[in-house]
């Protein structure tokens, strides 16, 4: 027979089990809670810094066209006129920007500056420096206007834009050139980047120009944690050459704990020999995460020193001596043969039917702490986390409206707005309090206003027909879902969406002119689950889904109407 001792400390020994397993589980749940996590924010990291990004090479380009339309001004004045006077040129330029940021000259045939702004090279022979006389010799030959876009001059740190044409009419050379403070406004671009918090980056900038069919990296400077003797030059090196041989300018890849985007500004025809080359690398921040399984850790080690002083102390105490002293005693006993006997017997199976009754009453009593412990660290986890991402992004749109950055503040409303839709629902509320027609119809104002380089056409005719919310519900997500993937994935510049009612189905229809996809990838693909609740809720729906990948991507579903979809 099992000592009551035994007893006890077979089923501590149990019990300490399953909590280290319950542990162990919890410790997972948190850490894949958070993988899922950080990968959502990184996603939205990246869409918010290439939209930045973006947002600054059209900035540039406007400058480059600003500056090759005022080139192509002057030239003409100069051909209408019989003279020509640098004092009237900059008084044109002086309308337009700050005459100190150009450079003008006039060289003749034999390749000398006649007339500058710059007086210190008026007089100088380019003839004497050979890349200059290859690019004159080249430029009157061709008679066509030379470009090259971005010149990096040491001198002064800056960058410069070089416009060169040969004027036949006037036997003369035109060169002007365009300082632009491309590095600083790059700079102010990503330094957004130090608001964030949750995340660590480091922003590397080179300039970049052509020798043969190589290019040549030299580090200019860059934001947090950049050095001239970076490690990872050898990567970018790799970078830069798979974009230059793909014509690409821009590059990105992502995983759990890093994100690398590249950009290369040049001219667009890649016929400029010299460019502008950045990479920025961030790094999300995963002490949350460490924070939230050491505390859960702490907190179940807790529980197990409680239990076990509770055992030693107080089980050993009040029932395991007692019994093991009613053990020996009945041992040491010596009961009478005949009707004593029977005495004994029963006496022995008391004890053990109180030892097993207080060894259930115990068990079931600590199983049940142990999982409202459970349940409850469980729900303080989840608040944390929710109340910790709409915070931060808060925080970030504050930033953004304190710096005047008006129309970044503007996304990252909309990003939150989403978020916020994404844990609260409020399609929902939405939908019964206007209805699924004006539901879409506003939607679709907010895709106009989010994608403003896609042209968005759409036709919804919805009302004659009056549905349910669960279904209204439905179709607004399946509507949604397909004018986001065309949006984002399609690369399409245009997007036409229909819903209306024919006979009896309500026709829904998603058209763009961008790249396709392959339809099993697109099912299948690890990650990717929106073509699958698409499927699933048309499914529900009693629906039939066609997809079309031939010139662009077309979706149409048919939903039938049933009896719950009455005509107004």
């Amino acid at each position: 027979m099992i000592s009551a001792f035994k007893l006890f400390r077979r089923y501590f020994i149990t019990l300490t089990i399953l909590i280290i397993a319950i542990q162990v589980i919890i410790s997972f749940f948190i850490l894949f809670d958070s993988y899922i996590s950080i990968k959502k924010n990184t996603g939205t990291l990246m869409h918010f810094v290439s939209i930045a990004l973006m947002e600054y090479d059209r900035e540039v380009m406007r400058k480059m066209n600003l500056v090759s339309s005022l080139f192509n001004d002057i030239k003409h004045d100069l051909i209408k006129k019989n003279h020509h006077n640098i004092d009237d040129i900059l008084k044109k330029i002086e309308k337009i920007d700050n005459p100190q940021n150009f450079s003008i000259a006039f060289i003749n045939d034999e390749g000398k500056i006649v007339d500058t702004n710059l007086k210190e090279e008026k007089g100088l022979n380019l003839f004497q420096l050979p890349d200059a006389k290859v690019r004159l010799t080249e430029a009157k030959e061709t008679e066509v206007l030379y470009l090259y876009f971005p010149v990096y001059n040491p001198q002064n740190n800056s960058f410069f834009a070089y416009l060169l044409q040969y004027l036949t009419e006037k036997n003369l050379f035109l060169q002007m050139g365009y300082k632009i403070d491309i590095l600083n406004d790059l700079l102010n671009k990503v330094a957004i980047l130090d608001t964030i918090q949750d995340y660590s980056y480091r922003f590397s900038i080179y300039n970049m120009s052509k020798i043969g069919e190589t290019y040549l990296l030299i580090p200019l400077k860059g934001g947090k944690s950049f050095t001239q003797d970076d490690g990872n030059k050898k990567i970018y090196s790799d970078i830069l050459n798979k974009m230059t041989k793909s014509k690409l300018f821009e590059y990105d890849e992502s995983s759990f704990l890093k994100i690398r985007m590249a950009h290369i500004i040049t001219k667009k025809d890649w016929s400029s020999p010299y460019g502008i080359f950045y990479v920025i690398e961030i790094n999300p921040n995963v002490t949350g995460t460490i924070r939230n399984i050491l505390i859960i850790n702490i907190i179940f080690v807790l529980i197990y020193i409680i239990l076990y002083f509770y055992y030693n102390v107080t089980i050993k105490k009040n029932f395991v001596k007692p019994l093991q002293k009613i053990t020996e005693e009945i041992s040491n006993s010596t009961p009478i043969v005949d009707q004593k006997s029977s005495n004994v017997l029963e006496i022995e199976r008391l004890r053990n039917s109180y030892l097993e009754h207080l060894e259930n009453i115990k068990l079931r009593d600590l199983l049940k702490e142990v999982f409202i412990a459970q349940e409850n660290e469980r729900e303080r986890i989840s608040k944390n986390l929710h109340d910790t991402i709409l915070q931060d992004l808060s925080y970030i749109l504050i930033e953004l409206s304190r710096n005047g950055q008006k129309t970044l503040g503007d996304i990252l409303k909309n990003s939150i707005k989403n978020l916020r839709t994404l844990l609260i629902e409020t399609d929902m509320f939405k939908l019964k309090k206007f209805g699924l027609e004006a539901f879409l119809n506003e939607f679709m104002e907010e895709m106009m206003y989010r994608f403003q380089s896609i042209d968005f056409f759409h036709e919804i005719a919805l009302s004659n027909v009056d549905l349910d919310e669960e279904k209204n519900l439905l179709i607004a997500r399946i509507v949604k879902e397909l004018l986001l993937n065309a949006a984002v994935h399609s690369g399409g510049k245009n997007i036409f969406m229909a819903v209306k009612r024919l006979d009896n189905e309500i026709v829904i229809t998603v058209k763009d002119n961008g790249v396709g996809f392959d339809l099993d990838k697109g099912f299948n693909k690890k990650g990717h689950l929106g073509l699958k609740l698409i499927r699933e809720r048309v499914y529900i729906l009693k629906g039939n889904l066609k997809i079309s990948t031939k010139d662009g991507t077309e979706v149409v579903i048919r939903i039938p109407i049933d009896e719950d979809i009455k005509d107004s």
